[in-house]
């Protein structure tokens, strides 16, 4: 059923999603639910802190993960969440110019992919909710695919469209110059937990953004970039230097 609302899809969820309670927490869920929109969307939802879906999507982009800097930038956040298997930015740092260099040779590729989780990981609780990441280009769009295996729309959903939206375009950026930048997340498990189901609606105008021309064009370049950026958090207060918002709705929910 396909849906542009993220008000919508919350909606749906709690009208149509089988029950089921993982590690006692009950949740409305979908099984094998998709969401593509424009890399970059952000969906405000009530009570979101987008001054750290920034700093996360920075941290990913700059390879690194500290604790420290999300408690800089949202102090009443709950820090568990962002245990074990948050740590994004870790995973892919290696990964990334890989992929780049992948499409660089060969924009028709099917190879240029990132996994966000090693042999270590699995069966722990410190596998982490997204598993992989594909990119293509095809039709003069560039494209990034995240599978996940698990997807909370609450805490999960809006952050994971910023973070994933910028290392697209970050990525789209290295290699070339592309008239539509698109996000594709498939979600074996999208659901939404009994306990949170009321801050599952939207707060004001969604939007979208992309990196403005003072952005190099090279990996290293933009890692240490986006990293300094993270680092630097006090001299931004809701957007980073270097990005440009715009007023825009994008999101196309298939379940």
């Amino acid at each position: 059923m396909p849906m542009r609302d993220y008000n919508e899809i919350a909606s749906y969820l709690k009208t149509n999603g089988i029950l089921s309670s993982p590690r006692g927490m009950e949740t409305y869920e979908l099984i094998n639910a998709k969401v593509q929109c424009t890399a970059g969307t952000i969906v405000n939802r009530v009570g979101m802190s987008k001054r750290l879906g920034y700093l996360e999507t920075l941290m990913l982009i700059g390879g690194i993960f500290e604790l420290g800097l999300i408690k800089d930038v949202a102090p009443k956040a709950n820090l568990k969440l962002y245990e074990k298997q948050s740590d994004y930015g870790l995973r892919v740092r290696n990964q990334v110019p890989l992929v780049i260099d992948e499409l660089k040779r060969d924009r028709n590729s099917r190879r240029a992919v990132i996994q966000f989780n090693g042999t270590l990981h699995f069966g722990t609780d410190n596998i982490a909710c997204t598993m992989n990441a594909q990119f293509l280009i095809r039709n003069g769009t560039f494209i990034g695919i995240f599978n996940m295996r698990s997807w909370d729309i609450v805490y999960g959903l809006p952050m994971d469209l910023m973070m994933f939206g910028g290392l697209t375009r970050a990525i789209a950026r290295c290699v070339g110059e592309f008239p539509i930048v698109e996000l594709n997340v498939n979600a074996s498990s999208m659901h939404l937990y009994k306990a949170t189901q009321g801050l599952a609606m939207t707060e004001w105008m969604n939007k979208e953004f992309r990196f403005s021309n003072d952005w190099p064009t090279e990996w290293n370049a933009i890692r240490e970039m986006a990293e300094e950026l993270a680092r630097k958090h006090g001299t931004w207060l809701n957007v980073p230097t270097g990005i440009i918002e715009s007023n825009g709705y994008n999101l196309r929910t298939d379940f």
